[in-house]
């Protein structure tokens, strides 16, 4: 652990001694970590693309970057678990830690082939008693990431860089749907809380605020790096895309 954390941090030094040369296309090499509380679930994300390739996919298999696993073939209620989330039938896809080295999904016993895309929030759940938690790395791209949301439905997306970001913010998208009537009306956000097993909900109030459910002022509250949340757009517009700024370029 030690050399690959050199690793990056010289692979990193290099990115932004070259960016401060006025040379833009290195991208920065990091890490996340996102504690993972055992029986809760932790809504997060990726922010990275995967070194060398630039490729926005990541496959679910490779998320085995945390101590204490609990793995088993007895499926997902026993096992490490992810939900990835399927706008089309609102409803989950489950996969489950089957041993050191194979997320397999429900109902099945091989190594699943399906990704997770930067941007893209899924629902992780520790199972055990050991702490752990989940370390992601990669480069942070240079590009900036739109997310489609299909109207009416909700959007399972996180912040796509390791930066906090105000949801405030997250005002990058064509013909919002705004009111003053709260969550139901307008374009919505759901913040997943771990410590109560729901969410805090959250209305965009007017072309420059995003309120708290029950409250009427712009909120303070920030999505986190690694951190997921739900995104729901209102009105008649299909496929609009929220962007994301990088912050790198």
């Amino acid at each position: 652990m030690k050399k690959l954390m050199t690793a990056l941090a010289v692979c990193a030094a290099a990115s932004i001694s070259l960016a401060a040369a006025g040379v833009t296309s290195a991208n920065v090499v990091g890490y996340t970590t996102t504690p993972l509380t055992n029986a809760q679930y932790t809504a997060l994300g990726w922010q990275f693309t995967v070194v060398g390739s630039g490729s926005l996919l990541v496959p679910i298999a490779s998320l085995t970057n945390y101590p204490n696993p609990t793995v088993s073939t007895l499926g997902f209620s026993a096992a490490d678990g992810i939900r990835k989330w399927r706008p089309l039938t609102s409803d989950y896809q489950n996969y489950y830690r089957r041993s050191a080295s194979i997320w397999a999904k429900a109902g099945e016993t091989t190594n699943t082939t399906d990704t997770i895309s930067a941007g893209e929030m899924v629902m992780f759940i520790k199972r055990g008693t050991q702490p752990s938690s989940l370390m992601e790395i990669g480069e942070v791209s240079k590009n900036d990431i739109a997310i489609s949301t299909p109207k009416g439905q909700y959007t399972a997306m996180c912040n796509p860089f390791p930066t906090a970001i105000p949801i405030a913010s997250i005002t990058n998208y064509p013909n919002p749907t705004v009111s003053t009537l709260g969550f139901s009306a307008a374009d919505g956000i759901r913040k997943w809380v771990p410590q109560t097993s729901g969410y805090q909900n959250y209305y965009r109030r007017s072309s420059s605020i995003w309120a708290k459910a029950g409250e009427t002022t712009n909120t303070t509250d920030v999505i986190a790096a690694n951190e997921g949340f739900m995104f729901i757009k209102r009105g008649t517009t299909d496929g609009v895309q929220v962007t994301f700024t990088s912050p790198i370029k």
